[in-house]
């Protein structure tokens, strides 16, 4: 799977339906940078589906995190996916993201592991 292949994939599902999730938050201050915030809002981007995904769709999508040409914003979206799945997989790449995060993604990837842990209890 491609960046490009993941942005389909992920436009195809939410033109099925989008999830019923509140997505919001407030910036407090000029901080442009908020990762809780830009976490929470990140929500908006699940698919109804979010939470029906195949294990192999879940396995290309998590191979992206660690492609060092993917962007910030396709990071983001997977980490906000795949902290949803309750499944050993996603919480595996999710937790090896978070060994070796990248930098502007440090707080992000902290917060898609709590939440994935949870899902996975």
């Amino acid at each position: 799977m491609t960046e490009n292949d993941f942005w389909y994939y992920l436009h195809a599902e939410r033109d099925k339906g989008v999830a019923k999730v509140m997505a919001g938050g407030i910036k407090l201050g000029n901080d442009p940078g908020d990762a809780s915030v830009d976490y929470m809002t990140g929500h908006s981007l699940l698919p109804e589906n979010y939470d029906n995904i195949s294990q192999e769709r879940i396995i290309e999508i998590g191979k992206l995190l660690f492609q060092a040409d993917i962007k910030t914003k396709t990071k983001e979206a997977i980490l906000i996916l795949l902290a949803h799945q309750p499944t050993r997989d996603a919480l595996f790449f999710v937790s090896e993201y978070n060994k070796q995060p990248d930098e502007r993604l440090k707080t992000f990837a902290m917060l898609a592991l709590d939440e994935c842990l949870m899902w996975n209890e």
